[in-house]
């Protein structure tokens, strides 16, 4: 077999990367523009995961047990239980499309829940960020305090 597979099909998504690339970002590892990026162009899609049925407790909290340190896209809160994709990385963590953070001043959108498109013309260097509330990745919020500037109180 040839080792010459492209990053979709090595990583089960796709990503432009002659547009972005991997690095440092607001929390871990983010997506940067290598080049300029017009408004409405399709960056990548995020990757789908499988989806399951999480129990909600009395408060309407998730129980996340044993998918509590992987990834989610929420899709439905039916009666007592949150229907959402799980997305679990190898030890490297998330790659590609997945990397994108959250800001509450986002320069793209997810449509869909899976496709990233840029909001505004985005200039090289700049970090790649999504409301994941807006987007409806998280329709029931974890608990996490937001990072996108100094004072934000948005949790997601």
């Amino acid at each position: 077999m040839s080792d010459t597979r492209s990053a979709e099909e090595s990583t089960g998504s796709y990503l432009r990367t002659d547009l972005v690339q991997e690095a440092p970002g607001l929390v871990g590892k983010g997506l940067f523009a290598r080049a300029p990026i017009p408004r409405g162009c399709v960056i990548g899609c995020l990757t789908a995961g499988t989806a399951v049925a999480l129990p909600l407790d009395g408060q309407g909290q998730v129980d996340y047990g044993r998918f509590a340190s992987a990834q989610t896209i929420d899709l439905v809160v039916e009666k007592d239980r949150l229907i959402c994709l799980v997305k679990q990385h190898g030890p490297d963590g998330p790659s590609g499309a997945d990397l994108i953070n959250h800001s509450c001043t986002p320069n793209c959108e997810v449509v869909a829940r899976l496709v990233i498109v840029a909001l505004r013309d985005i200039e090289p260097g700049e970090e790649l960020l999504v409301d994941y509330l807006a987007g409806q990745i998280t329709i029931i919020k974890e608990g996490i305090a937001c990072l996108c500037r100094p004072g934000c109180t948005t949790v997601i």
